[in-house]
């Protein structure tokens, strides 16, 4: 481990296999190797008077971005085959790659194996008892093992490198998936090309089953235009012999390729016609599934506007229901303090009554028999002066109607009389 300059490391030829990160995304790789440091040192092998890397070309990357001039870096001695496998196998391992770029991946180290084993057929000493006919199963064994993928996944994504690039053009878009655009690899190119170009990006519609059923099909079709191809080939070989004993053989081979000849047209149609056939039916089925998707597309949008016209309705009946709240609680408030003013009149109402009262008792006071009274008891008369004075402090205040006040001041210039009169009286009792 050694910290290298930056400006050394160089990038590997391998690396075009892999996308680079986007801006974004380096910036925020730039961001944590700031906060936390270098995690995971860059892996290198020496080329010449600079360093090729292995794994870690993004983080060099970032390295650069924020204006580092050195990096902690493991050199490690191994050859352009081994360093190849071990790019390859680093960012499998490690990056979120896009189907295509993992089929690739595979395809590069399935030839760096190839050619590792050509190179051990060529040098005895190399060999180490392996048999290179058995290379078909071992590359995928190797590979599996190394990168931790399951061997039938390695066999089936090596398989996506035989599509024309347009279709591998959908899969990187995940347009079309993995399953299918396996059956349409074993196509030849020539017929992937004609479903293409009738098809276009509608081919992914295509359910896995429908296409492994075209695989089929188009594959019978295929070779039935080999079988004819290959008589042919031989009728024209034995003909330009012209042996008598090959006439025979000549005349059966002639019959055989008008048998071929005779059937169907369906059955030995050259492939595009056996394609435009099938491409019919997808294209059915495409306007069907359009069809569909556009009712359900109106279907969508009524719907939307039915929930748009009743949010907006009951947006409306919330703001009217706020209201009628506010105007019910204010409605609540003055009923209550109208109750309250209500209670109150009618307590002054009970005191006003209790007043008169009162006033009739004072009256009734006032009569003759009971003024003899007051003249012969000196306490009850004193009393009866103060409870008057009170009275007319108290409802000289409280009392509303000028005739209570006339009432009351009748009385008491009725007893001002009597005590004026009777004053001698009055004092002899004393």
């Amino acid at each position: 481990m050694a910290k290298i300059p930056v400006a050394l490391l160089v990038e590997h030829p391998e690396n075009k296999l892999f996308h680079n990160l986007s801006d974004e995304e380096l910036q925020e790789l730039a961001k944590d190797m700031q906060e936390n440091g270098l995690i995971h040192a860059v892996v290198a092998r020496t080329a010449g008077e600079q360093y090729q890397i292995i794994s870690g070309h993004q983080r060099v990357r970032a390295a650069k971005l924020l204006g580092w001039t050195e990096i902690e870096t493991d050199v490690l001695e191994v050859d352009e085959n081994k360093a190849a496998r071990m790019l390859i196998s680093a960012n499998v391992k490690t990056r979120t790659l896009s189907p295509m770029e993992l089929a690739k991946a595979i395809r590069r180290e399935k030839e760096l194996i190839e050619q590792t084993y050509g190179e051990r057929r060529g040098n005895p000493d190399l060999n180490s008892g392996h048999n290179v006919q058995n290379l078909k199963g071992v590359w995928s064994e190797e590979i599996a093992k190394e990168n931790e993928i399951n061997e039938k996944t390695v066999r089936r994504l090596d398989k996506l490198n035989e599509l024309i690039p347009e279709l591998q053009q959908l899969v990187d878009q995940g347009k079309l998936g993995t399953t299918a655009a396996e059956q349409l690899a074993y196509l030849e190119s020539e017929t992937q090309q004609a479903l293409f170009a009738s098809l276009g990006e509608e081919i992914s519609l295509r359910t896995v089953a429908q296409t492994k059923e075209l695989r089929k099909r188009l594959e019978e079709a295929q070779a039935k235009d080999r079988q004819t191809e290959e008589l042919q080939q031989e009728l024209a070989r034995l003909q330009q012999m012209g042996r008598l004993e090959d006439k025979q053989q000549i005349a059966r081979l002639q019959s055989e390729i008008q048998h071929l000849q005779n059937q169907p047209p369906e059955q030995i149609e050259v492939v595009p016609e056996a394609v435009k056939n099938e491409l019919a039916v997808w294209k059915k089925r495409v306007s069907e599934v359009e069809q569909e998707k556009r009712e359900k597309e109106d279907a969508l949008r009524k719907k939307e506007e039915e929930l748009a016209f009743f949010q907006s309705k009951r947006e409306v009946l919330l703001k009217e229901i706020k209201r009628l709240e506010k105007e019910l609680a204010n409605a609540q408030a003055e009923k209550q303090e109208e109750s309250t003013t209500q209670e109150k009149a009618q307590q002054a109402e009970s005191d006003h009554k209790t007043q008169i009262r009162r006033v009739h008792a004072l009256l009734e006071i006032a009569t003759y028999a009971e003024i003899r009274e007051l003249a012969t008891n000196p306490a009850l008369l004193e009393q009866t002066a103060q409870d008057l004075a009170n009275f007319k402090h108290a409802f000289g205040e409280t009392l509303e109607t000028a005739d209570h006040l006339a009432l009351i001041s009748h009385v008491l210039a009725q007893v001002a009389d009597f005590l004026k009169r009777n004053a001698r009286k009055l004092e002899v009792v004393k």
